[in-house]
């Protein structure tokens, strides 16, 4: 939408009033009331933003290296250095505590008897398996397992809506108001 309407007001004169823009949601019309002409500023207006942005790249970025170099170390030499852990959690809790719920890390549970590293939550960290411990199914009953089934279907299902609604907010203005959806 954005583009579309500087796209329409670029050329028009101050006070101005814009065509009608549908908005996908809406419509919009616009009046130009000013303009403010693009420049780029001298380096000393923004130098502490610059170095600050660099600073953070540069940090970022041996984070990651530390993380990937601390990953071909050993399951014991890590084990034997100060660490955290996330304690005991289940698959379909849908997030790992303390790593949150990122998909590639989700999906390489199974292969982590060998550290990797990770960026998890603008975060560098190195995550290795250090137990498993295998679920019972003997203590599985047909009740058990419906209530399983149902919080699997409706945490895959908030999923779901929880992508939809994300990329929807990229492509439209979406306002969500909480008190209306009780």
């Amino acid at each position: 939408m954005g583009a579309k309407v500087i796209k329409d007001a670029a050329p028009r004169q101050e006070g101005d009033l814009g065509d009608v823009i549908d908005t996908g949601t809406g419509y919009m019309v616009y009046k130009v009331t000013g303009r403010i002409n693009a420049r780029i500023p001298e380096l000393n207006e923004v130098r502490e933003r610059v170095v600050a942005d660099s600073s953070k790249e540069k940090a970022i970025e041996a984070a990651k290296g530390y993380a990937s170099q601390l990953s071909s170390k050993g399951v014991s030499a890590l084990n034997a250095m100060p660490h955290e852990t996330t304690g005991i959690f289940k698959r379909s809790e849908g997030v790992i505590p303390k790593l949150g719920g990122d998909a590639k890390l989700k999906d390489d549970l199974d292969s982590l008897n060998i550290p990797k590293s990770y960026s998890v939550e603008g975060r560098s960290c190195v995550v290795w398996l250090n137990q498993f411990i295998k679920a019972d199914p003997s203590g599985l009953n047909p009740a058990k397992s419906y209530l399983i089934k149902a919080d699997l279907l409706k945490k895959g299902k908030d999923a779901a809506f929880e992508d939809f609604i994300k990329g929807a907010k990229k492509k439209h203005k979406i306002e969500i108001v909480q008190d209306k959806l009780k």
